[in-house]
């Protein structure tokens, strides 16, 4: 896709990979407009989701892409048991519902117009699934198997609209050091954001698939 004066919805874009993709997208002339908790928007809030985009369809007459990097974590847990159940509803509703509702919403007019982008942030927990960190994990899982399959469907239709997956590695974000201590080692979110920002350009990346970035290198999916 054409990136300047294209109209993009980024989640999660106040801090970490999203902030990054703001920054990154803005410098490419893109429209940017972010949604984020801390700028008074739940995304995991499906009636704060539709009015958000009805308002950007309002003011720019469309969207062109949207990018889910919106995500949230439990602490590093030994037992299922000692996690709440509004810990684990918080998580799948910012993981894997916010993701459903902003599909819901987006993509039926993205393909009256026959063009447009469908990005989520995924992990590499959807296929390694860490032991400390189930509900992340599984959530992960899901979102994956979302955007397989919604981009097969799309796919089939011919739609001209992408939706795909990327799952970055360790970055080094806030969420990454409160968990582990080590984001001073990982990739920064500025080079995961400029190869996000690439693959967004790229008319050839693969319906429905995920692709990986390993030290600011985009690796195929296999």
């Amino acid at each position: 896709m054409n990136i300047k004066d294209a109209v993009i919805l980024v989640t999660g874009g106040s801090s970490g990979i999203g902030k990054a993709l703001v920054d990154a997208l803005t410098e490419e002339g893109a429209n940017i407009i972010s949604a984020s908790r801390t700028e008074g928007i739940d995304v995991s809030d499906a009636a704060q989701v539709d009015a958000c985009i009805g308002k950007i369809e309002q003011e720019h007459g469309r969207i062109d892409a949207v990018i889910h990097s919106a995500g949230c974590i439990e602490p590093l847990t030994e037992s299922i048991g000692s996690l709440s159940l509004d810990t684990f509803e918080t998580i799948r509703s910012v993981n894997f519902d916010a993701l459903v509702y902003l599909a819901h919403r987006t993509l039926q007019g993205m393909e009256e117009r026959g063009m447009g982008v469908f990005c989520v942030i995924g992990s590499g927990a959807a296929y390694k699934p860490h032991p400390h960190l189930p509900v992340y994990s599984a959530t992960k899982a899901a979102a994956l198997a979302f955007i397989r399959a919604t981009g097969k469907a799309l796919a089939e239709r011919e739609s001209g609209v992408r939706a795909f997956s990327v799952s970055p590695g360790g970055v080094n974000t806030q969420m990454r050091e409160d968990l582990f201590g080590d984001a001073a080692n990982q990739q920064s979110p500025e080079v995961v954001a400029a190869c996000i920002v690439e693959l967004l350009k790229d008319e050839a990346v693969s319906q429905g698939l995920d692709w990986q970035i390993r030290d600011g290198e985009v690796i195929a999916p296999a």
